[in-house]
């Protein structure tokens, strides 16, 4: 018990709650502990101990014994009853868990095992385990979020934090343990972009920032925390006001806009991160994916994104035959303001810094709601000379406001 003491993370200590009172053995629970501090051991984060940990303790009731003593049998039958339609471990009661879901239990299961064995490879008892989507399996893409679902959540955002968070965390693609964790310090503004660095279970590294730069810096300025060491995403709930936003915390701000811009999509921190990889999958090669998202090397996930987004053909067929419109390729492209040169979200029609129209429709529309209120206000002043009586008024009001005014200028 002693090597999870060093573990100050609120979150991690729940879980620790959470596993002293699952139903599981007093066996389970001590070989997840020291699990617990293999991984700590191996510098990975509290957010990612906690699911693995949360899996961990769902596979010991499946179990149903010592993880030590368990068989291949036993593992299939742990395997399939995760598999199974009509499977408990949901936390959506009565529903399947997804393909990605089930995948996860099974990288869980050969990453535990493999630890628990001290093998190299995995051990006999998992090794069978099916690790990757088939491609019916993977997601379609109308599940996909886009940037026309971040512009519909930005227009019903109430705070610059959950119109910088739910931004950022698209742009970005980082891992939602990445961004939690992230301090001031961490982010870097120049004037046409921000840096920010990312520190998760592959390492750190610094990823340009350019339409959520605006967004970042106004969130900036209504902090409280604003020392380098401070977590740069807190939470604005009575009871934790000001420390570092949680999982659930993050996960509360995207839903809430999700349903206010009435966007019918899953919902999950994780949706951002796999959309975002599919986008840029189309124009960063494989390597440069691996860079912006943290996949180490040799890693096979950024060709499943290239297929994902049909980069490989598509594209190219379409550009030969001539079928890609200049507008199309505009409309997927960040929107410079000519006023101010402020980077905007793509699809965005007004400035996010200076609310100037960013297309010539919405610099139409603008000028014709400036003249509007321009004639609405000639109108008001037209009656007013009409009416003595308000005339009159209108003259005491103006007396009152230039003696308030002088008395200000004599303070």
């Amino acid at each position: 018990m002693d090597a999870t003491k060093k573990h100050k993370g609120d979150i991690y200590q729940k879980e620790l709650v959470r596993l002293e009172k699952a139903n599981i053995s007093s066996k389970q629970r001590e070989t997840i502990l020291r699990f617990h501090a293999h991984l700590s051991a191996n510098r990975i984060g509290d957010e990612r101990i906690v699911k693995l940990s949360w899996q961990l303790r769902k596979i010991a009731i499946l179990l149903n014994k010592p993880f030590e003593d368990a068989t291949k049998q036993d593992i299939e039958y742990v395997v399939g009853k995760i598999n199974s339609s009509t499977c408990t471990i949901s936390w959506k009661k009565g529903q399947p868990l997804s393909p990605s879901t089930k995948i996860d239990y099974g990288r869980v299961l050969k990453q535990f095992y493999k630890w628990l064995r001290n093998t190299k490879e995995s051990p006999p008892e998992v090794n069978w385990i099916k690790t990757k989507l088939s491609v019916k399996e993977k997601t379609i893409k109308f599940d996909l979020i886009t940037w026309d679902d971040i512009n519909n959540c930005s227009n019903n955002a109430n705070s610059s934090k959950d119109l910088g968070f739910i931004n950022f965390i698209y742009e970005s693609g980082g891992r939602i343990g990445e961004i939690l964790n992230m301090k001031n310090r961490d982010v870097k503004f120049s004037d046409k972009f921000a840096r920010v660095r990312l520190d998760g279970k592959t390492g750190e590294r610094w990823i340009p920032i350019v339409t959520s730069t605006q967004l970042l810096a106004q969130y900036m300025q209504t902090k409280k925390n604003t020392n380098e060491e401070d977590y740069f995403w807190v939470s604005d709930s009575d009871k934790n006001k000001g420390t570092q936003l949680q999982y659930a915390g993050a996960t509360k701000i995207l839903r809430k806009l999700f349903a206010r811009a009435n966007i019918k999509k899953r919902c999950n921190p994780h949706s951002f991160r796999h959309s975002r990889a599919t986008e840029l999958s189309k124009t960063l090669t494989e390597p440069q994916l691996r860079l912006f998202f943290g996949w180490e090397r040799g890693s096979d996930t950024p060709s499943v994104y290239t297929h994902l987004s049909g980069r490989d053909i598509d594209d190219v067929i379409l550009n030969m035959n001539g079928l890609v419109s200049k507008k199309e390729q505009d409309e997927d492209k960040s929107r410079i303001c000519s006023l101010c040169e402020t980077v905007n979200r793509p699809k965005s029609n007004f400035c996010s810094k200076c609310g100037y129209g960013l297309t010539t429709k919405s610099v139409v529309e603008l000028e014709d709601r400036k003249n509007k209120d321009i004639d609405d206000a000639m109108n008001y002043f037209m009656d007013i000379a009409k009416d003595p009586e308000l005339l009159k008024k209108f003259e005491e009001f103006k007396q009152l406001n230039t003696k308030i005014n002088n008395k200000r200028e004599i303070k």
